[in-house]
């Protein structure tokens, strides 16, 4: 089958302190280099999950999966190609992108320029598809607020001591509601 001449791509989000929105940003960009390269991207558990305490440890516990490849045995991936900048991984089959090489290192600068708005839409919508479960608990709350698809706006802000020393002066909570309402 394709999945067994398929080359991967192994991401990896250990990005301790990095939140949903920027963890999303950071998936499409990866997503968009699988796909450049003509590989599989699939997320992999890594020493400490981030998102949910049960199998498979990953972002795929509220998502859509992304392939019906099945992800490689740990043995094949700890044995890995670190994936490159430079292209010199591309005859692995296996090459590993953790998430926090995009900041350290510096080279995600370039690729977000390379995305439009339009397949940044597309390749997000395709990586966070909520699972029918999350699903349904979305519509029973929305029908318990009396609401309907569409007409309401979802805001999400990041809002913690930690993320307040970050952002120094930034907007507080009631100046985003505040905003959000002179919008609407």
């Amino acid at each position: 089958d394709a999945c067994s001449k398929a080359k991967f791509l192994l991401v990896e989000d250990e990005s301790e302190g990095a939140g949903l929105g920027w963890t999303a940003h950071l998936m499409t960009l990866a997503l968009s280099i699988a796909m450049r390269e003509g590989r599989v991207m699939i997320e992999v558990q890594t020493k400490q999950p981030r998102w949910c305490t049960r199998a498979p440890y990953t972002m795929q516990c509220f998502y859509e999966p992304w392939t019906p490849c099945a992800t490689p045995p740990q043995k094949g991936f700890d044995n890995a190609t670190k994936w490159q900048p430079d292209g010199s991984h591309s005859e692995a089959q296996l090459a590993t992108l953790a998430l926090s090489r995009f900041a350290t290192e510096g080279f995600w600068w370039g690729t977000g320029n390379v995305i439009s708005a339009e397949l940044n839409a597309a390749l997000t919508q395709h990586l966070f598809t909520a699972r029918p479960w999350l699903q349904e608990i979305a519509g029973c709350y929305m029908a318990e607020c009396q609401i309907t698809a569409g007409s309401f706006v979802d805001v999400h802000v990041r809002d913690s001591p930690e993320k307040r020393e970050e952002r120094g002066d930034a907007a507080t909570l009631d100046e985003y509601a505040t905003a959000m309402q002179q919008e609407l």
